[in-house]
């Protein structure tokens, strides 16, 4: 969820800084930030304009064919491409996942505005790398919880599954109280 968060914040952002966010022509640049783990198909991250209804979809469904195929070339050179108003920028992330920006907007970007993006994408690339690194975390803590509290049960068979029993209890009670599965 907070990769989302991230990446739709870093969208609007970026149209922002390129100031081509909407002007007196009221021109709205659109554009998505698609993510893939090592060989499957590039899903929809964040989107704005007609691409934020498809988050979560692959972009092979949601961009024509020329673009998916533009995409692919691009990661296959290992290069960026700007023109007549499309970016297409690369980044991977240390952790293994590749990622997509893309941006159409009627304004042609300048190399200063092609530079800003390739920053920007280098960053992206760190964040998305901390957000994963938190979560691996996030994951090893919640094993090493769930392990402790099966230690502890082993210790006694009075005690049982008490521990799952009572996390049960409090799963149930914050559902019911409104709060997320998460």
């Amino acid at each position: 969820q907070s990769i989302k968060k991230f990446a739709t914040g870093v969208l609007e952002q970026l149209a922002a800084l390129l100031n081509i966010n909407g002007t007196a022509l009221c021109v709205h640049p659109q554009g998505l930030i698609a993510t893939r783990e090592r060989t499957t198909d590039f899903l929809v991250l964040a989107g704005t304009g007609q691409f934020n209804k498809v988050i979560g979809l692959p972009i092979s469904s949601v961009l024509p064919a020329k673009i998916n195929s533009e995409i692919e070339a691009i990661f296959a050179s290992n290069n960026c491409n700007f023109h007549k108003g499309t970016s297409y920028v690369l980044f991977r992330s240390k952790q293994g996942s590749d990622g997509i920006l893309y941006l159409e907007s009627s304004k042609n970007l300048d190399e200063f505005d092609q530079n800003l993006i390739d920053i920007f994408c280098v960053n992206i690339c760190i964040a998305f790398d901390n957000l994963e690194l938190s979560r691996e975390i996030e994951e090893t803590q919640r094993d090493c919880i769930y392990t402790l509290g099966e230690a502890a049960e082993a210790r006694s068979k009075e005690t049982g599954n008490h521990v799952k029993r009572v996390a049960e209890c409090c799963w149930l009670l914050a559902l019911k109280y409104g709060l997320s599965s998460e």
